[in-house]
């Protein structure tokens, strides 16, 4: 009777795809690679540290700059700007009357100027039409809207030489006269 060992370990050839030196030179390739990002990075540190540098030098200069433009003007200049700049202060509400202007529009024309008196009983229109007959419908419009109920439109310029007709209306309340 032939006996046969069932816990005996059998060796069998492995055979692998990949090699010894193929794997060797796969982490080879694999590591430089790293180095090689790593080596990149450390440049990019360095150009970012360099731009900043530059940055802060250049940002230095012009507050030195300024810092020296202050000291040859007089500290009133300012104020004297800011205080040219400030409108003068009155209880109309102009956006009211854009509003108006955009709801009495007619194709064909745009204004250029608008000035509205302080306490708004005087409107200058100025502007351009493509025809005369346009001006005349935007006056319609202008005279149905509540806001303008109270003014009397007059055209007080209306040029139509060198084509687009330019013309100038003066809206008056009747207490303004």
């Amino acid at each position: 009777m032939q006996q046969i060992n069932l816990f005996k370990f059998v060796k069998l050839p492995i055979k692998s795809v990949i090699d010894g030196k193929l794997l060797l030179s796969l982490y080879g390739i694999f590591f430089g690679f790293l180095m090689l990002v790593f080596l990149i990075s450390i440049f990019q540190n360095h150009r970012l540290r360099v731009a900043e540098t530059n940055l802060k030098d250049s940002v230095e200069a012009k507050r030195k700059e300024l810092v020296s433009l202050a000291t040859l003007y007089p500290t009133s200049i300012p104020t004297q700007i800011l205080d040219a700049t400030r409108l003068p202060l009155c209880n109309i509400k102009f956006s009211n009357y854009l509003a108006s202007f955009s709801q009495a529009y007619v194709s064909g024309i745009w204004l250029t100027n608008i000035s509205i008196s302080k306490n708004g009983e005087e409107i200058s229109l100025k502007g351009h039409a493509l025809r005369a007959l346009e001006v005349h419908q935007f006056l319609l419009q202008l005279k149905q809207q509540n806001l303008f109920a109270n003014l009397s439109f007059d055209i007080l310029q209306m040029k139509d030489q060198p084509p687009p007709l330019s013309f100038e209306i003066v809206g008056r309340s009747a207490a303004h006269g």
